[in-house]
């Protein structure tokens, strides 16, 4: 049943992926296809939960140390639960190589740090995941009658 304030689903992220392209030209030009870092992947958000009861994370003080811990997460999670594909990877002989999690932690292994969390900060955010069929800013003024 829909709201009186209309259906909002066009700007759920769960199931939706899209394509990551890194900000500098690597070798190849890989892209990642990605689906949503954040609680509408609710796999993702329940292997969060798990790491942090099974390492006993209480609220650290934001130190260097607190920040590796979080982007060496990523690395390990991504593969499992937000990295769903990849194109143009390749290997150092300029080899296709096709996408699978184990491989994908390695490649992520291989990144900078800066280029890993440009990934993660971009899955985390929902409006990189809606739909191209998202009503435009001119339709949601016209249905509001402005």
């Amino acid at each position: 049943m829909e709201s009186q304030f209309g259906n909002f689903s066009a700007f759920d992220p769960s199931d939706r992926t899209t394509w990551y392209e890194f900000p500098i030209e690597l070798p190849g030009n890989p892209r990642l296809k990605l689906k949503h870092a954040g609680r509408s992947n609710r796999a993702y958000t329940q292997a969060i939960i798990d790491a942090n009861a099974k390492g006993g994370q209480k609220r650290r003080a934001q130190t260097i140390d607190a920040l590796d811990d979080g982007l060496n997460l990523d690395r390990r999670l991504f593969p499992k639960h937000v990295i769903v594909g990849w194109d143009r990877v390749q290997d150092s002989e300029g080899k296709p190589i096709p996408y699978g999690a184990n491989v994908c932690l390695e490649f992520l292994k291989a990144l900078p740090d800066w280029l890993v969390q440009d990934v993660s900060i971009f899955a985390a955010k929902p409006e990189n995941f809606l739909a191209e069929d998202s009503p435009s800013d001119v339709e949601v003024e016209e249905q509001a009658g402005n």
